[in-house]
């Protein structure tokens, strides 16, 4: 199953409370019958940002139509802005551990 992440492009939460109507087709035209398929009536696509770029988000997914309610929302949100803060830490440190590399280089050809 491919489709194109709508919280991605759009910047915000997307929700399609049911993937058997045609209404919630129009983000997966081509994703829904196959989740349908696999068994899902719901998704929420959540945007997992930090400083202003969108880089990933968090796809959730229900077996029953309707789930995703104004509650399930606001916990997604919160489990998607702490996702964020992980993906942007690891990204800090893996560019911390990089500098750190480059600066021993040029120490060791410095020593020449």
């Amino acid at each position: 199953m491919r489709h194109r992440d709508a919280g991605l492009v759009r910047g915000r939460a997307v929700v399609a409370n049911d993937l058997t109507v045609d209404g919630d087709h129009q983000w997966w035209p081509r994703f829904c019958p196959d989740a349908v398929t696999a068994g899902y009536a719901a998704m929420m696509s959540i945007p997992l940002s930090t400083e202003g770029h969108r880089r990933a988000v968090l796809n959730l997914y229900a077996p029953d139509p309707g789930t995703f309610d104004t509650a399930a929302q606001a916990t997604a949100g919160l489990f998607g802005a702490q996702a964020a803060i992980a993906l942007y830490g690891a990204r800090r440190a893996e560019g911390l551990e990089r500098a750190l590399q480059t600066r021993d280089v040029i120490g060791q050809a410095k020593a020449f």
